[in-house]
């Protein structure tokens, strides 16, 4: 016994040790009262353990077998410090196998907040009463002249000055940009679904026809889904935020209890997430998200939700600083009930931290996308981040860059990034919500405007809090949710698929929504991919479209190949290169032929972490940036066993050399040093974590066509080689765009499964239109019972 008394004492010594330089270095954490203990033996043994060392116990820890929540009363709530003396107690029971003292960190919604400069004034609307506000257009004239990247009127010198460059062959680009689009347009059915829900009409990224100024036919391309039956019923969303509120007219009726609980005080769990403002924040963001994702249609109320027959769930977590066993309750809570999780926070978008999520969450994270969703796996979409105005990389964000979560990002109404979106290889894709593309260019002028609110902008209409809607809602924080509608139509279209699954999905369904932006490449895979947009913008219609006709991918393998040379120093103003071979584990039960995520866990010391940039390329040429430079992280901590993440190696065969390019970027105050001054950094450690399949059938097949094509691994200028195989991708996205009838109806789809055999092929399309045309007369006839019975909301 006493040999397991000294183990014990062991672990709590490093436990403390190394939560107390969490805690220390971040002034935002604290550790808390409360403690996860992992006893073998079942509750019993839980309480009497508790007893015995004068703690109390307060729950089991639902999906993670024999875990169980403590609460230590005599110690302080909030403390800077370990509790030695209890973490010793606990250490020291022979029954108690694991334990954490939680630390609550500082999580953030992926809001714009009031006191960003370049947050926008609050708006609402209650029913038909809309916000007089325009843009008008001269003042629009001036910004686009500004701005010069996209299409708008520019002074006739201007242009002459850029004739020849590469500023005029992107010019040209975009303004093909708008012709395709919009040629695409033209043969949608968008007028042909009307609702009677006030804001309906300005839902610009739900059927973009012309509200703003960007080119019409920019949007998700619901409709097609919507016309065919596919509306997100029998699926189930939650929303994990600050609270939801379930009596919000437009909300009310799609409301799933069983889908919601308060996980915000771990003393007083209970099933009710209404939100509770307060003097700093009106916690209204949950419900704002909610909206996006199930709206309901036809009530006369607000607008419509992308998923507007799901059912949506609240989980009341971000209320302040969580901690691990909080998040990881919030993010099972009834995993096989609910389909989809949509989280829309995070550490903070400072462009200082880099935080990952806990142990608890880690494991919560793999264990549901294995066992939750009745062994499918739950889907879990993440806001990417806003620090990009502040420098920020979400490559700093382990949830972000975790690959159990699809992380999402935004486009401007021009389809060009946002300027608050983060750079970073773990972004999947991006949807259409709203935002400057940039605001370097405005010299104040512009923040000073959009803070005073004289400037309206086109962003997400929805539900808010008081029974209000708002047409303000801005960020990454209305991108996920966005996404969530439309993976709840993708998964209604089929419920078979994986987690996994979506995320192919999402690959192959999304289109390049502007290719003049510059960081687009093609992958070796020939797919693709941009830093800021990840494969492109997600297209309802093409996802519900690939899910109907979607088979399984196989099983996920992992192959761990470890860098075996010596450390490393980083010279100051210099890079340095490490190589690594791989087979992908060749003929053992690992072998990976065809990747989906690479993890590049590495061990970086360096006198100030946000001079470093880190780059890792495939063996077909393929680049990611891991880590970009951030000029606001001061931190000494360097990079301790960070996963850094890229899905930009889709569909590549893993065999060859990788190679990782640790760069130091000398900030303003580190730039007298000189070479002779010796290294100011090193690399201790560094391992590939390749995941994916052995099957080469189940990758891209949009990525086998692009194979065919020159991917410009040789040519002169492979840029400008890359620009015109994405304008030729991108033409035959918006040209080819899945339409109605290219979506089998949703009721007709098991009868269509079951009668294929013998169906010829003219028949198969006659009874899908037919089958189109019934939903279509079907939600025409709806919107004019909708019109009778709005009253009644």
């Amino acid at each position: 016994m006493a040999g397991r008394t000294v183990y014990y004492s062991a672990i709590v010594l490093l436990l403390c040790v190394v939560q107390f330089s969490r805690t220390s270095d971040d002034p935002d954490s604290h550790y808390t009262n409360y403690w996860v203990v992992r006893v073998p033996g079942g509750e019993t043994a839980a309480r009497n353990v508790a007893a015995r060392n004068g703690f109390k116990y307060l729950h089991k820890f639902d999906h993670l077998a024999d875990h169980y929540t403590l609460i230590h009363e005599k110690t302080e709530a909030r403390s800077k410090r370990s509790a030695d003396d209890e973490n010793a107690k606990l250490a020291s029971d022979s029954q108690v196998h694991w334990l954490a003292q939680q630390v609550a960190h500082e999580r953030v919604k992926r809001q714009l907040f009031a006191d960003d400069p370049f947050a926008f004034k609050e708006q609402s609307f209650v029913g038909d009463e809309y916000p007089d506000i325009s843009l008008s257009e001269i003042r629009r004239e001036e910004v686009m002249a500004k701005r010069g990247d996209i299409p708008g009127e520019q002074s006739s010198a201007a242009e002459k000055e850029k004739k020849g460059s590469d500023a005029e062959a992107r010019a040209v680009v975009n303004e093909f940009v708008n012709s395709v689009i919009e040629e695409g347009h033209s043969q949608k059915v968008e007028d042909m679904i009307q609702f009677n829900d006030p804001g309906y009409s300005r839902m610009w990224y739900l059927h973009n026809d012309g509200q703003t100024k960007g080119p019409r036919g920019l949007d998700i391309n619901v409709i097609p889904a919507w016309v065919n039956g596919y509306t997100g019923k029998g699926i189930v969303a939650t929303i994990v935020d600050d609270g939801l509120d379930y009596t919000h007219p437009d909300l009310k009726r799609n409301y799933d209890p069983e889908a919601s609980f308060d996980y915000s005080d771990p003393s007083n769990l209970n099933g009710n997430p209404m939100p509770v403002a307060t003097a700093r924040d009106q916690m209204h963001h949950g419900t704002r998200c909610a909206g996006e994702v199930a709206m309901e249609a036809n009530n006369g109320n607000c607008g419509v939700g992308v998923a507007y027959e799901a059912k949506v769930g609240g989980i009341r977590l971000i209320t302040g600083p969580t901690s691990d066993a909080q998040e990881a309750a919030s993010l099972s809570h009834k995993r096989d009930h609910i389909d989809v999780y949509s989280c829309c926070w995070g550490p903070p978008d400072s462009g200082r931290k880099v935080q990952k999520p806990g142990e608890l969450v880690t494991r919560i994270l793999e264990d549901s996308t294995t066992n939750g969703r009745n062994g499918r796996g739950n889907v879990y979409v993440w806001a990417s981040g806003n620090g990009g105005h502040k420098d920020d990389d979400c490559g700093a964000d382990g949830y972000v860059s975790s690959i159990y979560t699809l992380a999402v990002g935004s486009i401007s109404v021009d389809g060009l990034s946002a300027y608050y979106s983060e750079s970073c290889s773990p972004t999947m894709a991006v949807v259409p919500t709203g935002g400057q593309h940039r605001l370097d260019n405005f010299n104040g002028d512009l923040a000073d405007m959009i803070k005073r609110g004289e400037v309206y902008e086109q962003n997400v209409i929805t539900t808010d809090q008081g029974h209000r809607c708002t047409d303000r809602f801005q960020g990454t924080s209305s991108a996920a949710p966005l996404a969530t509608g439309i993976v709840a139509l993708t998964l209604q279209a089929n419920p078979d698929l994986t987690w996994r699954d979506v995320q192919h999905i999402v690959v192959r369904g999304a289109k390049v929504p502007n290719p003049s932006e510059r960081g687009w490449n093609l992958n070796g895979a020939g797919l693709p991919v941009h830093h800021l947009y990840g494969f492109g913008m997600m297209d309802a219609g093409a996802m519900v479209k690939l899910a109907q006709e979607w088979t399984p991918v196989g099983h996920q393998r992992r192959c761990t190949v470890k860098y075996d040379g010596p450390e490393r120093d980083i010279p100051a103003g210099g890079e340095v290169e490490l190589e690594l071979r791989t087979a992908g584990c060749h003929d053992t039960r690992d072998q990976v032929e065809v990747l989906e995520h690479v993890q590049s866990v590495m061990t970086i010391d360096h006198e100030r972490r946000g001079d470093l940039s880190v780059k890792l390329t495939s063996p077909k040429g393929t680049e990611s940036q891991l880590m970009s430079t951030r000029s606001r992280d001061d931190s000494t901590d360097g990079f301790q066993e960070w996963a850094f993440m890229t899905v930009y190696n889709w569909g590549e065969d893993p065999l060859g050399t990788w190679k990782v390019t640790v760069k130091d970027n000398p900030s303003e105050t580190r730039r007298k040093r000189s070479y002779e001054d010796g290294p100011v950094g090193t690399v201790r450690a560094w391992s590939l974590v390749l995941w994916g399949t052995r099957d080469e059938d189940k990758f891209n097949a949009r990525a086998a066509e692009m194979k065919k094509a020159d991917r410009c691994v040789n040519a002169q200028d492979k840029e400008d080689c890359a620009l015109k195989a994405l304008v030729s991708e991108f033409t035959k996205d918006f040209t080819g765009e899945v339409m109605p009838k290219d979506i089998i109806p949703a009721d007709e789809m098991e009868s269509q499964k079951s009668g294929a055999e013998g169906m010829s092929s003219i028949d198969a399309i006659i009874n899908s239109f037919k089958g189109a045309l019934e939903n279509l007369l079907r939600l025409r006839g709806k919107g004019n019972e909708g019109d009778k019975s709005s009253t009644d909301s």
